[in-house]
């Protein structure tokens, strides 16, 4: 029986917002400023600023959306800080990678256009959830070599400076000198027992970082509840099941690309694959990047990992 990739060739998809998708501190504290009488935050906020964000939500919710999401999630919050002083908003005379050094900056920062645009990018990625599942197909299964190096140069896709900055955050990320692309146009990372790859969408501004972590597994019980399991308890990182196919992946907004969000993806991806691919297979059976492939298993109605 000819063997099948676990890498998907992911296609860029129109994207909706799921305002459910908030921080539950932040949906609160939303409900709370904006007087909000719905149980249903979400629906509500969605009922009054459309199906998606735009800046005007950002500038009437400023204050909530910095003291209730952005100050309490790490890794937005360099985000953030980092772009907006890239663009040299805020007080120059604050300092420091602190906690509260940067929720102190953020506080210097006034509620202008060029804000609204960094927190919007970040707030799109954060509740923005492919149309359509991250597809499988049925290919070649790739002979992944020992460094990324050694995969041939192929012509790159999309916008050439994004592509030359997403190069350079791989080079950070891994401590190597230089990155190249597969034949899908993608950077290839490998790790302990994943392989992820890092896309640029040629006509969207986003970068994909993806990890297929087990695939030939058929459609065992208590599957679908084991993603769920995972998207219940990762913030940074979501899982997809499809065609046999659990693929995790994060999706950063180039428009601007902030570096430390692409390295904090690139990182949380790596680690997650690492961790949950080898775990699901023992349960499930089904192949990974690397080790031996396991058999099918079927698993009585109701039990997940």
């Amino acid at each position: 029986m000819a063997q099948t990739t676990g890498k998907r060739r992911a296609e860029v998809v129109e994207t909706g917002f799921d305002w459910s998708a908030l921080p539950g501190g932040l949906l609160r504290q939303l409900r709370d400023e904006l007087r909000i009488e719905d149980a249903d935050v979400a629906r509500a906020l969605a009922d009054r600023y459309g199906p998606a964000p735009t800046e005007r939500f950002v500038k009437e919710t400023w204050t909530a959306l910095r003291d209730a999401w952005i100050a309490k999630d790490p890794v937005v919050r360099r985000s953030v800080v980092s772009a907006l002083r890239a663009i040299g908003l805020g007080s120059a005379t604050v300092a420091g990678r602190s906690a509260l050094a940067e929720v102190t900056y953020l506080r210097s920062c006034r509620n202008a256009r060029s804000l609204r645009a960094v927190v919007l990018a970040h707030l799109l990625a954060l509740g923005s959830e492919p149309a359509a599942p991250v597809r499988a197909r049925p290919e070649r299964r790739p002979e992944v070599p020992a460094a990324a190096t050694e995969l041939p140069a192929v012509a790159a896709t999309g916008s050439d400076e994004l592509r030359a900055r997403v190069k350079e955050v791989v080079r950070s990320v891994l401590g190597v000198d230089d990155v190249q692309v597969d034949a899908d146009g993608d950077i290839p990372i490998r790790s302990r027992a994943s392989v992820a790859y890092v896309r640029v969408f040629k006509d969207a501004p986003v970068v994909r970082v993806f990890s297929p972590v087990l695939w030939d597994l058929g459609n065992p019980n208590g599957i679908e509840e084991a993603v769920n399991e995972i998207n219940r308890t990762t913030n940074w990182v979501k899982a997809v099941w499809d065609d046999g196919t659990v693929v995790l992946f994060s999706d950063v907004v180039a428009h601007p690309l902030a570096e430390s969000q692409l390295a904090a993806a690139i990182t949380s991806v790596v680690h997650r694959a690492d961790e949950m691919g080898p775990a699901l297979q023992q349960r499930y059976g089904g192949r990974t990047a690397f080790g031996t492939p396991l058999p099918p298993r079927h698993l009585p109605i109701g039990g997940y990992l």
